[in-house]
């Protein structure tokens, strides 16, 4: 599965390629024991069933999602919707090592959703 990452990183537009790496460096060392995987077509961690974090490439910028990222405080995080939030990173400057590191630690405590069957 992490093969699988490496692969989506290594296809990302150089201009943009930098930060893919550094986020994917920044999401391992701050969340050593998520899973990394390609789901729904991008980079994804887990820990346990829960996903936590996602990043996506698109034609100028990276999004990093937080998937519970409304129940998360940043001024860092954007959009609307019931669960999920995420931040525009459009270079090296976009990326706050300390308030994702922060993101991150926390997003990773969030209790863990429970599905109705």
């Amino acid at each position: 599965m992490a093969g699988e990452v490496g692969k989506f990183v290594a296809q990302i537009d150089p201009k943009r390629r930098r930060c893919a790496r550094e986020i994917r460096r920044l999401v391992k060392q701050v969340l050593p024991q998520a899973k990394e995987g390609i789901k729904m077509g991008i980079p994804v961690y887990t820990i346990g069933k829960e996903m936590i974090v996602a990043f996506a490439d698109y034609k100028d910028h990276l999004n990093l999602y937080f998937m519970r990222g409304a129940e998360l405080d940043s001024r860092l995080l954007e959009g609307t919707g019931k669960d999920m939030r995420h931040i525009r990173i459009e270079g090296p400057p976009d990326i706050n090592r300390t308030e994702f590191s922060r993101l991150l630690r926390l997003a990773s405590k969030l209790t863990p959703k429970k599905t109705s069957h």
